[in-house]
């Protein structure tokens, strides 16, 4: 059996391997920013005290999100209608950027 440590430390495999080669986890940003929540939900989850299954656990990524002035919103909300048509790298890029941002900021933060 896997140890909670072994269990984060392929969440976070999965992450930075979305982020260095996102076309290949998702069909575009939308899709791609939701997988990415899931999985830090999951960590905050595995790494919150009570482990209360009934309650859902929120990663500090909705914190980060409200600080840059996003509230309630996603990223990917926010990208032009037309991303759509940029190059498979290209229209990921803005996505991967901000989310490589908010692990150095929950790094930073020793989250």
């Amino acid at each position: 059996m896997r140890t909670t440590e072994d269990v984060l430390n392929y969440i976070e495999t999965l992450i930075g391997y979305s982020l260095e080669r996102p076309e290949m986890y998702a069909p575009n940003p939308i899709a791609l920013e939701n997988a990415l929540m899931v999985l830090d939900d999951l960590a905050a989850f595995i790494l919150s005290q009570d482990g209360n299954p009934s309650v859902v656990y929120r990663s500090a990524y909705s914190g980060f999100l409200m600080e840059r002035g996003f509230g309630a919103s996603r990223f990917t909300s926010r990208l032009p209608d037309d991303a759509d048509q940029f190059s498979t790298r290209d229209k990921f890029k803005p996505l991967c950027d901000f989310w490589l941002e908010y692990l150095n900021f929950r790094r930073e933060r020793g989250q």
